[in-house]
């Protein structure tokens, strides 16, 4: 995270009484790991990379389950395929230039923050099945830490190489994104029915929402309802859905 990480975010939660159990996903699963969350105040851990289901058997254990749907398999496969698209997607997109800013961090004596942006690269690689990369920048971390922090040179040069490779396979996907910005553009009538089938997905946090992203590209000021829309943040999405509502059909 920019401003601080799980642990402290869950230390400040915790003293301030919040009773909500916090669970960490996360690619440090050590012993060792899961102790200090717990010291933190975490309850619980889900190791990257996760599956849907994995994140269901978690907070099962802490939020009541009210009733039961018969999951379909092939929707939850397919979901699952187009989350680590999407996963992939932003890796690509926010880890460009995630290497240069380690070393000007370190270089400026800024170790708290090469740290961070270290620990967030393993996580992220660890959350797209990229192994060697994430073992690459867990080294890095555990260089950064403790009084003496200070970067290796051997260590940087193979993760600045298992980066590069993994940014040259996924930088593909970026020109996917670019191809999908461009749609033609979407009517008044038709834009105001996109919106009511729209609304009722983001109410159910139906998934299938994302199917009708494409469309909505075609109008305008949409990007951020997209972007709330592909990061799964659906009560922001209604938000802003009914912002764009409300200057489509004043």
């Amino acid at each position: 995270m920019p401003v601080m990480d799980g642990l402290d975010a869950a230390q400040r939660i915790t003293a301030m009484g919040v009773k909500t159990p916090i669970v960490a996903l996360t690619a440090n699963i050590m012993s060792n790991d899961l102790e200090l969350y717990k010291a933190s105040g975490m309850y619980d851990t889900v190791g990257k990379p996760f599956t849907t289901q994995d994140l269901w058997r978690c907070l099962a254990k802490y939020i009541p389950v009210e009733s039961y749907t018969a999951i379909d398999k092939n929707r939850a496969a397919a979901d699952e395929i187009r989350a680590q698209k999407m996963l992939r997607t932003n890796f690509v997109r926010n880890n460009q230039t995630v290497y240069k800013d380690i070393i000007s961090a370190a270089d400026v004596g800024d170790i708290k923050l090469a740290h961070r942006l270290a620990h967030t690269l393993k996580s992220n690689a660890g959350q797209i099945g990229k192994k060697r990369l994430q073992a690459a920048a867990a080294k890095a971390e555990a260089s950064l830490a403790g009084e003496r922090a200070a970067l290796d040179d051997q260590e940087m040069k193979i993760l600045k190489a298992e980066l590069d490779l993994v940014l040259s396979e996924l930088a593909p996907l970026l020109n996917e994104t670019k191809g999908a910005n461009k749609s033609d553009p979407v009517d008044t009538e038709k834009a105001v029915k996109l919106f009511d089938a729209l609304e009722l997905l983001l109410e159910k946090k139906d998934t299938d929402c994302l199917e009708l992203v494409g469309e909505l590209r075609g109008i305008p000021k949409t990007e951020e309802l997209i972007n709330q829309i592909e990061g799964y943040r659906f009560w922001d999405a209604l938000t802003s859905l009914n912002n764009l509502r409300k200057d489509l059909v004043p």
